[in-house]
């Protein structure tokens, strides 16, 4: 039906029904409008509106607490107002391209400001920017929050990382970070001199934009069993410093850990020891030269004994010899099977001196003997004694042997086995020496104990004090008068026998004397 058709009282109830509308729409606009409006009022951030010409139009409660405004104050104000004047001239630049472009840079982006408060103080802010229009009116709302907290825990963060790096600086050690990818995330000066570059030069490469290849293949295969193992690694190895020397050095690695055990990185220390190793390598040839020089003073104390032992075939050659002599100069001559006879027995006699000599060369020189073989440890006790017999007989020392049979090899070699023996055997002669009166003797027994075979050597001398059991080991520790021992007998015996997986032990036995136990592990039949 046509409106002119219409009568005037339907015309009048559709317009009251349009009206009720228009006022239903009106009432939902207004609530939603005061729900908008609560929802900025009870926002923890501050949220402030302005219109194109940046005049501010909304101040919620949030934004009265920030800046110390209440929003009947600011409103109809320039936004200027809560802004420190340094950005006042960048502000009224973005308005003039804002109205020339219709473009403004910060419009849907956050950003890091600083808001100025009633009472002249500043405080920064982070700000979230968006344009909207209202028919034809085009508003800007903030969304501002007080980054103070978060700026202050970044200060001290800051400041604390700064300190930690002052603080790693100052270690002499070369100190390094890296994270899960091998790239290097920072380090200490140590680590830059060591390294010849700077920080800014290390962050962010790997190992092999850093070192040889072989080091850096050495180093990422340390590192990778690392993160694998989430623990720590100490080890030793060789680094090369910028003019191309090698230094021995050690390696304490850790990994550390982000929330919920994540691997981050990992930490390292790098420890200089080429001095250490230097001095090690420098003592290590000092003592071979002293162990050497040692082996040539037990030899001294015992050349009396050797010396018989060689005078013995000497005379007995001088005799057959001398006999011959006799007899050809009264024109009788020998017939050929005694001629030989005495040959013999001059070449046996030459023999035994060739082996006596041939035996002291082996003990003087035996520190350069390095090959393992299968010994019989009471042969070592019997060369030892056929060396030292004469010399105990002599010093009035009776030697008692309680040698097993079928004893079990050992392994290692039988000139140090000997040595060892002789040592022994000298220190209980010695011993037995400071003893004035009564039957002086030294017992060498030999066992199967399990998987070990023993050797106990016994004298029955003054036993050994409580004071100096943990002592009596040492190099150069000794209780000998001056110019008799060197302090290295004993200590030579304990690394020989180290050597081959033996030890040494020494306490005082019943006759009251000392005795010292050799264990070395039995190999059996096994092949070497």
């Amino acid at each position: 039906m046509r409106d002119e058709d219409k009568t005037n009282e339907q015309l009048i109830k559709e317009l009251a029904a349009l009206r009720l509308q228009n006022n239903k729409m009106l009432d939902m606009a207004e609530n939603r409008e005061k729900h908008y409006l609560s929802i900025a009022q009870s926002a923890r951030n501050a949220i402030i509106s302005a219109d194109i010409n940046r005049t501010i139009t909304f101040f919620n409660g949030a934004a009265e607490n920030y800046f110390g405004y209440s929003a009947e104050e600011v409103v109809g104000r320039p936004l200027t107002t809560i802004m420190p004047e340094r950005f006042h001239k960048e502000h009224l630049y973005g308005l003039r391209r804002l109205s020339e472009t219709g473009k403004a840079n910060m419009i849907g982006k956050t950003v890091e400001l600083a808001g100025l408060k009633k009472d002249g103080g500043e405080f920064p802010v982070e700000m979230y920017i968006s344009m909207w229009k209202a028919g034809e009116h085009t508003f800007f709302t903030g969304n501002i929050r007080d980054i103070t907290e978060r700026k202050r825990a970044e200060e001290e963060l800051q400041e604390r990382s700064l300190f930690q790096q002052r603080l790693i600086d100052t270690i002499p050690n070369p100190i390094y970070y890296k994270d899960t990818n091998g790239l290097y995330q920072g380090c200490n000066k140590a680590f830059e001199e060591y390294t010849g570059l700077t920080i800014n030069q290390i962050v962010g490469k790997s190992t092999f934009d850093i070192f040889p290849k072989d080091l850096a293949d050495e180093y990422n295969e340390k590192d990778k069993a690392l993160f694998h193992e989430k623990g720590v690694q100490v080890y030793e190895s060789t680094v090369v410093y910028q003019d191309g020397t090698r230094r021995n050095v050690i390696f304490n690695k850790a990994v550390y850990l982000n929330i919920n055990d994540v691997v981050a990185g990992l930490v390292g220390v790098i420890v200089d020891i080429t001095e250490q190793v230097q001095m090690s390598r420098e003592k290590q040839r000092l003592l071979q030269q002293a162990a050497r020089a040692q082996r040539l003073a037990s030899l001294s104390t015992i050349s009396a004994g050797i010396a018989h032992e060689i005078n013995q075939p000497l005379n007995t050659l001088k005799v057959i010899v001398d006999g011959m002599l006799y007899w050809h100069k009264r024109g009788r001559l020998l017939d050929q099977e005694k001629i030989v006879e005495n040959l013999r027995k001059i070449s046996t006699q030459a023999d035994r001196v060739d082996e006596i000599i041939k035996h002291m060369r082996s003990l003087v020189g035996s520190d350069k003997t390095t090959g393992l073989e299968a010994c019989n440890l009471n042969s070592a006790v019997s060369g030892a004694l056929s060396i030292l017999g004469r010399q105990l007989t002599s010093h009035k020392i009776t030697v008692k042997k309680a040698l097993a049979r079928d004893l079990p090899r050992v392994l290692g070699n039988t000139n140090r086995l000997e040595e060892v023996v002789i040592n022994l055997l000298v220190n209980g002669m010695q011993a037995l020496d400071k003893v004035d009166s009564g039957e002086k003797e030294i017992t060498c027994s030999t066992r199967r104990a399990g998987e070990k075979v023993v050797l106990e050597i016994s004298d029955n001398a003054t036993g050994v004090s409580e004071e100096i059991k943990d002592l009596i080991f040492d190099p150069f520790y000794t209780t000998k008068d001056t110019g008799v021992g060197m302090g290295l007998g004993l200590s030579i015996v304990q690394n020989v026998l180290s050597s081959f997986s033996g030890q040494i032990e020494v306490f005082n036995n019943s006759a009251g004397g000392a005795t010292f136990r050799v264990e070395l592990p039995a190999i059996e039949n096994r092949a070497l």
